[in-house]
């Protein structure tokens, strides 16, 4: 029995800000990070995932997929569905990863 959810889809109108905290590991060269996504008057938490280039396409539609979201399909131009969201990277330390230290 297929039980999948039907996600949200995400137009233009639609005000997206995505905080992604980023972290190196230096003894295995690994990245990991996390985000914090505000979707209108909507706060979620998207716990840690490892992966790099945090706040790229695949970071930002992997972050909105865990929320339950997804942006509209734009054949004409891939790229348009993504102006309208605004995203930051901040690199951190391990212990602040999972941690929203920082307030829009």
């Amino acid at each position: 029995m297929n039980t999948k959810t039907a996600k949200k889809v995400l137009s233009l109108n639609d005000k997206i800000h995505i905080s992604f905290q980023e972290w190196f590991d230096k003894t295995y060269g690994n990245t990991y990070y996390s985000a914090t996504v505000y979707i209108n008057n909507e706060v979620f938490e998207v716990s840690q995932k490892y992966g790099y280039n945090a706040g790229d396409r695949q970071a930002i539609n992997e972050a909105l997929t865990s929320c339950g979201y997804t942006l509209r399909k734009n054949t004409k131009n891939p790229h348009r569905s993504y102006d309208a969201i605004t995203s930051e990277c901040y690199n951190v330390l391990k212990r602040e990863l999972h941690k929203n230290t920082r307030k829009l």
